[in-house]
C-alpha cells in the first residue's frame, strides 16, 4: 500500500513542495534580515511538509489506519481500460436501441455512411 501511494500519490506532493520552493528561492540573495528570515521559515516548512507528506504519514497510516478492502496493483490496472468517445457513443447506442454503425450525430441520432 506504502508503495503504490509512493507511485500515485508522491509525484505530486513532490512537485507541489518543489514548486513552493521554486517560488521564494530568490529571497535567499536578499540583504534585508526579514527576507532571509521569511526564506528560512519557509524552507523548513516545506521540508517538514515534504517529510510529512511524503515519509511520516504514509508510514503511519499504513500501521494505523482503515485496513484496505482490496489491493491494486500492476496487474489490476491494465485490466481497466480507459474512456473514450467511441467507448461512449458505444455505450449510448446500445442503451438506446440504435445500431451500433460508429457514427452518432450531436442530436443523438445515428447517421448512416454511405460510399
Amino acid at each position: 500500500m506504502l508503495t503504490l501511494f509512493q507511485i500515485d500519490i508522491g509525484p505530486a506532493v513532490l512537485n507541489g513542495g518543489i514548486s513552493t520552493f521554486l517560488a521564494f528561492v530568490m529571497l535567499v540573495n536578499s540583504r534585508s534580515v526579514v527576507f532571509l528570515l521569511f526564506f528560512k521559515i519557509f524552507f523548513l516548512v516545506v521540508i517538514f511538509g515534504l517529510y510529512h507528506g511524503l515519509i511520516f504519514l504514509p508510514v503511519i497510516l499504513s500501521y494505523v489506519g482503515p485496513p484496505t478492502s482490496y489491493s491494486v496493483t500492476a496487474k489490476h490496472r491494465a485490466k481497466i481500460e480507459p474512456i473514450t468517445i467511441a467507448t461512449i457513443d458505444e455505450d449510448y447506442a446500445k442503451a438506446n436501441g440504435k445500431a451500433d454503425n460508429g457514427m452518432i450525430s450531436t442530436n443523438g441520432t445515428t447517421s448512416q455512411h454511405h460510399q
